[in-house]
C-alpha cells in the first residue's frame, strides 16, 4: 500500500501527521476483469478546481462515491505536490501565499483518537510544509482583496489525539464560546478578542469591525472598529440589542448595521457610522419619512453601499399579522380559492420564504433621504453593478401568477424606477421571459418570445427598441421540438459602459447596439455556422461582468458533426475571425477552465471515453496532464463508444450512441440494453463514471459485463410523444439488427422520469424487448394533468400543454391526445416483464402514476414489480439504496437477457413481515 505523509504545524500547539491512503489498482490480470460493486469504493470524481491569482498554484478535490475526499495542491511548474486527506471546500487567499480548506468528517467511523473535528479548518503556507489546523471554527473570513489578514471565531477546541505541542500554532481562545482570533499571515502574530459573535473586513483589509458582547451587559453588544493599518481600536456603538449585518463600504470609511431602536416598540432600525465620527447614529426607523405605512426595516434584506459610497441600500418588510388563537372546536380547514395567486400547497411551501421577504429601499447619504423602491406591488428591484445609476429596474409577477399553472413561467411586468423619488414608469407587461439590467444601469434588456428578438429600453428616456431585428439568423433554438416557445441562446456579456451587448445564436456571437443605431455585427464572422461549430463565450475570468475593446475572449467550441470540443480565441474590437486554439475528441464541463486572475495560466478539466483528468496550459494549445484519476481502470474491461446514424421510416435522419465492451468480439452475439431520454448523441466523447444507480442503470457496469448499450436520440412530433419514441427507438434497433453480433432475441430497455414514460409507452406498442424497467413513470396523462408537484406544490398542466409531454392542448380541448399517449389505456397489450421504480418521496412525478400501471398489470396477471425506496426523492441520494437498486437492475436484466437464475426477489417478492430483515437477492 502506498503511503504519502507530510509533517505540518497544527493548531493548538500540536504536530499533526496526515496519512494519505490511496485506492490502488488491483494485481495485474492476464484478462481484464469486469466491473462489479466493489469498484465504486475507489472510483473517484472531481469535486472542485481552483487556481491562485498569480497562477503559481492550483488545487483540485477528488472523492469516490464511497469514502473520504482528498485535496491535491500543486505548483503550476509541477515541482511541488501535496495531498490532504479529507480536505475540501478549499480557497486560495488573495495574495496567493496561503490556502484555506476544511477537513470533512470521516466517511467511516474513525478509530479512537484518530480524527479531526469536522469543523476544523486548515491554513497551508504554499510552498512550505507548514500547515496550521484550527479546530472548532464557527466562521472564518479574510478581506476580499488582501491576503494579509485572517480572522476566525471558535468554540472551545477539542485537541486532536494525534497532535503534539509545537512552537508555532494557531492562537487558542479561552473557554468563552465566541472568541475571535485575528491572524497576521505575514508575521504569524495573532490577537484574540473575547465575546465576538460577528465580524467583517473591509475590501482592502484596512479595517475589521466586530460585534462584541458588551462589558456592561453580555446580552447586549458593542460595535468595535479596528484600524488594521494603525492597530487602533474604536467603539462606535454600545449596548445594542439585535445587532446584525455589519457592512462596510468599498473605501472603509462608512459602516452600516441593523440594531434595535431606542423606543418602547423595540423596532429594528438602520444605523450608520462615518469614520471620524464620535458614534454611530440611527438613520432609519419605521417612522422615517419615505418608508410606506405598514413597512418596517427588514431583518432579512441585507445592506449594500453603492460603489461611490453615496447610497446605502436596505430592505423593508411587512410584518405578518399575529395569529389569533382558535378554540378547540374550530375547524382545521384549507380553503382553495380560484383567484389565489398561488395554489394552497404552493403557499404552504413558500411560507418561510414569504415571511422573510423584503423590499428594497435606499438611503441617500448626502441628504439622509429615504426612498422606498419596492413594495408588495413591485417585489423585485434589480440594481446595476455599482448601484449609482439614476434608474433601477423593477419587476413584478403580480397579475401574471395564475397563468404559470399552464405556461410554466408567470407573466412579468417591468417598470423603470427613479432612484431619486421612487417614481415608476411602465416598460412592458406580462412577458414570461426574465428582464435584466445593464452593468451601468443605462438599459433594461429582455428577449421577447413573441417577436423572437432582443428588446432594450433606454432607462433615461424610456424609449424601447428591437435591437436584434437585423440579425440574419435565428436567436432561438430552431430544433426545439415542443409546443412552447423556443428559448433564446442567451446573452453572453456586455461591453464596458453599456456600449453594446453580445448575444448568442446557435453557432455564433452577435454584437448589438442597445440604442439600435449601429447595425448588428457577427463577431465570429459566421465561422460557427459555416463549420457547424457552436462558438459561445466562456466566462472564465468572472471578475468583471463586462468586456473592453482589445480584450481576448475565450470561446467554448463544439462541432455538431464530429462531436469534437475545444476552445477558440476572439480579440474583441478587431476585425478578424476567431482563431481555433484546440479541438479534438474530448469532452469539457463548460466552461471547463479556470484562469489565474493575474496571469495567462489555466487549469482545464478534460475527458474522453477512457479518462477524465486535469490539465494545465498557458496558451490553450499545448496541455500538460497533472492528474491521474482512477489508474485502477486499466485492470477492468472498459468500454468504447461510437456514433450510429440511420434514417427513420418518416425520412427523418437520426443518430445515437453505441457502447461496446473493450474486449468486444465481432464473432460473438451480445445482448442489447437500450437507454434513452431525449437527445444524448452529443456525448460521444463523454467519460462515464461507474456509480451506484440513483435512477438510471450504471452504463459502464453493464457494458463491462458483456452488454451492448444503445442510446438513440428521440425525434419528436408535437401531439405524438409516445409514437415519436417508438419511431426513433425501433428504427434504430432495426438498423443495429443488420450486424451479426447483435442478438435481437435478447434486448432490454430502461430509463427514468420522462424516459420512464417513454419506456412504458414503448412496451405497450411492441413486444421486441424481453425485459423493461421504467422509473418514475407517467402512465396516465389524464390523471397526471391535474396533479401537483409535491416538491413545489405547483401545477403540472404546463408540462402537458407546452413542455416535455408535447401535447399542445388542454385535456378538455383534445382528450383523445391524452388517452392515446397514456400507456395505462393499453395495459392489456403489454407482454414485456416490467420492473417499475418509484420512490415514496418523489417530488416531481406523483408515485400514484406508477401504482396505476402496477395495479393494471397486476390485475391482468402480467409480470410486474414495483421498487419503492422510502424517503427518497425523484433521484435517490442514499448510498445503500443506490447500491441496492444497482444490484437489482443487474440481477433483473441478467436473468431475462443472459439466462441467469431468477433471483428470489423476482420469484417470490418480499412479504411485509420480512421488510428490513432480508434483501431477497
Amino acid at each position: 500500500m502506498n503511503r504519502m505523509w507530510m509533517q505540518r504545524n497544527a493548531g493548538g500547539g500540536c504536530l499533526l501527521t496526515i496519512l494519505f491512503l490511496l485506492c490502488q489498482p488491483g494485481i495485474g490480470w492476464a484478462q481484464k476483469k469486469p466491473l462489479d460493486g466493489s469498484a465504486y469504493q475507489c472510483w473517484q470524481g472531481f469535486t472542485e478546481r481552483k487556481i491562485s491569482a498569480d497562477g503559481n498554484w492550483f488545487l483540485y478535490g477528488v472523492a469516490p462515491s464511497e469514502g473520504d475526499p482528498e485535496l491535491v495542491v500543486q505548483s503550476f511548474d509541477g515541482r511541488q505536490k501535496q495531498l490532504i486527506r479529507r480536505g475540501h471546500r478549499a480557497t486560495f487567499m488573495p495574495d496567493s501565499r496561503h490556502l484555506l480548506f476544511y477537513l470533512k468528517a470521516p466517511y467511516a467511523a474513525p478509530a479512537a483518537g484518530s480524527s479531526a473535528r469536522p469543523d476544523t479548518v486548515g491554513l497551508l503556507a504554499l510552498g512550505t510544509q507548514q500547515l496550521t489546523l484550527i479546530p472548532g471554527v464557527k466562521a472564518i473570513r479574510h478581506p476580499e482583496l488582501s491576503g494579509r489578514w485572517l480572522a476566525y471565531t471558535q468554540t472551545p477546541p477539542t485537541l486532536l489525539a494525534s497532535a503534539q505541542p509545537t512552537a508555532t500554532s494557531a492562537a487558542q481562545p479561552t473557554t468563552n464560546s465566541s472568541s475571535l482570533v485575528l491572524l497576521d499571515t505575514q508575521t504569524g502574530q495573532s490577537r484574540t478578542f473575547e465575546g465576538v459573535t460577528d465580524f467583517v473586513f473591509s475590501k482592502q483589509g484596512e479595517a475589521l469591525v466586530m460585534n462584541v458582547a458588551s462589558g456592561q451587559n453580555p446580552a447586549l453588544a458593542d460595535v468595535i472598529w479596528m484600524n488594521l493599518n494603525r492597530n487602533a481600536i474604536d467603539t462606535v456603538a454600545r449596548n445594542l440589542s439585535q445587532l446584525q449585518q455589519l457592512t462596510l463600504d468599498a473605501w472603509a470609511t462608512q459602516l452600516a448595521f441593523l440594531a434595535q431602536a431606542n423606543d418602547p416598540a423595540k423596532t429594528l432600525a438602520l444605523w450608520y457610522y462615518k469614520a471620524g465620527a464620535e458614534t454611530a447614529q440611527i438613520v432609519t426607523t419605521p417612522q422615517t419619512t419615505g418608508i410606506q405605512p405598514g413597512y418596517v426595516v427588514g431583518e432579512a434584506g441585507g445592506l449594500r453601499f453603492s460603489t461611490s459610497g453615496n447610497r446605502l441600500y436596505f430592505g423593508v418588510s411587512r410584518p405578518r399579522p399575529a395569529a389569533k388563537p382558535m378554540g378547540a372546536d374550530q375547524p382545521k380547514l384549507t380553503l382553495w380559492h380560484y383567484q389565489d395567486d398561488y395554489l394552497q400547497p404552493q403557499q404552504l411551501k413558500q411560507l418561510d420564504q414569504e415571511a422573510k421577504r423584503t423590499y428594497l429601499a435606499i438611503l441617500h447619504l448626502t441628504d439622509r433621504r429615504v426612498v422606498q423602491l419596492g413594495d408588495i406591488d413591485l417585489e423585485d428591484i434589480i440594481l446595476p453593478n455599482d448601484g449609482d445609476s439614476d434608474y433601477v429596474l423593477g419587476v413584478t409577477t403580480k397579475g401574471g401568477r395564475v397563468e404559470a399553472d399552464w405556461l410554466e413561467q408567470p407573466g412579468r411586468t417591468a417598470y423603470r424606477v427613479a432612484v431619486n423619488d421612487g417614481s415608476r414608469t411602465l416598460i412592458r407587461e406580462k412577458l414570461t421571459a426574465p428582464f435584466s439590467i445593464s452593468p451601468k444601469g443605462q438599459y433594461a434588456l429582455w428577449y421577447d418570445s413573441n417577436l423572437r428578438h432582443y428588446v432594450a429600453c433606454q432607462l433615461a428616456t424610456g424609449l424601447v427598441r428591437n435591437i436584434s431585428a437585423a440579425v440574419s439568423e435565428p436567436l432561438f433554438d430552431t430544433s426545439y421540438q415542443a409546443p412552447g416557445d423556443p428559448q433564446p441562446f442567451g446573452v453572453a456579456i456586455w461591453e464596458e459602459n453599456d456600449r453594446s451587448v453580445l448575444v448568442h445564436t446557435e453557432f455564433d456571437i452577435w454584437q448589438l447596439d442597445p440604442l439600435g443605431k449601429v447595425p448588428p455585427a457577427n463577431l465570429t464572422r459566421g465561422r460557427g455556422r459555416t463549420s457547424q461549430t457552436i462558438l459561445h463565450y466562456a466566462d472564465i475570468n468572472s471578475t468583471d461582468n463586462y468586456i473592453r475593446s482589445g480584450d481576448e475572449l475565450i470561446l467554448s467550441a463544439f462541432n455538431r458533426t464530429t462531436k469534437y470540443a475545444g476552445f477558440y480565441r476572439l480579440r474583441f474590437g478587431r476585425a478578424e475571425p476567431p482563431a481555433e486554439l484546440t479541438m479534438g475528441p474530448y469532452s469539457y464541463s463548460f466552461p471547463g477552465m479556470s484562469k489565474a486572475k493575474n496571469a495567462n495560466r489555466y487549469v482545464v478539466s478534460r475527458g474522453n471515453v477512457n479518462e477524465y483528468n486535469l490539465y494545465t496550459t498557458t496558451d490553450i494549445r499545448q496541455f500538460r496532464k497533472v492528474s491521474d484519476l482512477n489508474p485502477q481502470q486499466k485492470d477492468y474491461n472498459w468500454l468504447t463508444t461510437e456514433l450510429v446514424q440511420w434514417k427513420q421510416p418518416d425520412g427523418m435522419p437520426n443518430e445515437g450512441l453505441l457502447l461496446k465492451p473493450e474486449n468486444f468480439d465481432p464473432q460473438k452475439k451480445y445482448p442489447v440494453l437500450v437507454w434513452f431520454y431525449e437527445k444524448d448523441s452529443d456525448g460521444l466523447y463523454a467519460y462515464r463514471t461507474p456509480s451506484p444507480s440513483g435512477a438510471i442503470l450504471d452504463m459502464p457496469m453493464f457494458v463491462s459485463n458483456g452488454y451492448l448499450l444503445f442510446i438513440p436520440n428521440i425525434q419528436y412530433t408535437n401531439g405524438e410523444p409516445g409514437e415519436s419514441a417508438c419511431r426513433s427507438v425501433l428504427s434504430g434497433l432495426d438498423h443495429l439488427a443488420q450486424y451479426s453480433w447483435v442478438d435481437t432475441s435478447r434486448m432490454g430497455v430502461q430509463s427514468h422520469s420522462w424516459g420512464g414514460y417513454q419506456v412504458s409507452y414503448l412496451i405497450s406498442r411492441t413486444n421486441r424487448f424481453k425485459a423493461a424497467s421504467a422509473g418514475a413513470v407517467v402512465s396516465n396523462m389524464v390523471s397526471a394533468y391535474g396533479s401537483l408537484r409535491r416538491r413545489s406544490g405547483g401545477s403540472r398542466q404546463w408540462i402537458y400543454e407546452r413542455s416535455q409531454s408535447r401535447l399542445g392542448a388542454t385535456l378538455w380541448e383534445k382528450p383523445e391526445l391524452y388517452i392515446a399517449n397514456s400507456p395505462i389505456f393499453r395495459a392489456d397489450k403489454i407482454q414485456t416483464p416490467l420492473l417499475l421504480v418509484h420512490n415514496d418521496g418523489d417530488g416531481q412525478v406523483p408515485v400514484e402514476q406508477s401504482i396505476e400501471l402496477y395495479m393494471a398489470l397486476r390485475r391482468l396477471q402480467k409480470p410486474v414489480w414495483l421498487l419503492q425506496y422510502e424517503g427518497e426523492d425523484h433521484v435517490m441520494r442514499n448510498l445503500s439504496n443506490r447500491r441496492d437498486l444497482s444490484r437489482r437492475f443487474q440481477t433483473y436484466f441478467d436473468h431475462y437477457l443472459k439466462g441467469a437464475p431468477m433471483p428470489p426477489w423476482l420469484r417470490d417478492g418480499m412479504p411485509a413481515v420480512l421488510k428490513n430483515t432480508s434483501s431477497a437477492y
